[in-house]
């Protein structure tokens, strides 16, 4: 798991902290997507924070995933707030060269551990719609 989120992050120096908020986001939902945050999720968000380039002082990448994580959850629970969060993360991701790497780390996670998870097909479909991908 840890070689496909690099992967996804792997630009990150280079991108917007837009783009990197966004696609922190997109991280914690599918972590979140099954209702619990695995070990290796756990382990996952603390090796990729250190890792990051944030430009944000104000706001470190710990504080910001800790008030992201409870808009996350409400989000997951109100269709609404999913749907707002998904117009965001969209309009941060800015293209559609991000949009569909989005997608295809989605896919990859899912597909990680050969267990079809009716939530996370689910999420990925929701994302592809959002994002007007086939």
């Amino acid at each position: 798991m840890w070689e496909i989120v690099t992967d996804f992050f792997k630009k990150e120096g280079r991108e917007s902290q837009k783009v990197k908020e966004a696609k922190v986001d997109l991280l914690l939902i599918f972590m979140y997507i099954d209702d619990s945050l695995k070990l290796e999720e756990s382990s996952l968000i603390r090796k990729i924070t250190k890792e990051m380039k944030w430009e944000n002082l104000e706001l470190p990448i710990e504080a910001y995933i800790n008030t992201t994580i409870p808009k996350i959850r409400e989000a997951l629970i109100n269709h609404s707030k999913f749907d707002s969060l998904l117009d965001s993360i969209k309009e941060r991701l800015g293209d559609k060269k991000r949009e569909k790497e989005a997608l295809e780390l989605i896919k990859k996670l899912i597909d990680i551990d050969n267990l079809k998870d009716e939530k996370e097909i689910n999420l990925f479909q929701k994302i592809r719609d959002k994002f007007n991908l086939k």
